[in-house]
């Protein structure tokens, strides 16, 4: 296996564990946190999934209007999470 397909690899390992705490989160979580602690959660893992494939793209020689996008859906997820936590009175994730 060459060096650069282990990195691609490596990064499809990243998502795949992504999208398994989404998965365990979802089931085992869905009825202790409240909706506020639900969408932190979920922006913040929906922030790092996106920056992990601009990642994974910017390896594979992927178009720059894809890495635009998912970095321009990491921001996104980001503003969300800080939105969330400014709030007054919001509870810590």
């Amino acid at each position: 296996m060459s060096y650069s397909a282990l990195h691609l690899t490596l990064v499809d390992l990243v998502l795949l564990f992504l999208l398994l705490e989404v998965a365990v989160f979802s089931i085992v979580l869905r009825r202790r946190l409240r909706f506020r602690q639900r969408l932190a959660l979920t922006a913040t893992l929906g922030s790092g999934a996106a920056f992990a494939l601009a990642v994974r793209l910017a390896m594979s020689d992927a178009s720059f209007l894809l890495l635009g996008l998912c970095f321009l859906a990491s921001l996104g997820f980001h503003l969300l999470d800080l939105a969330v936590r400014l709030r007054k009175g919001a509870p810590e994730p």
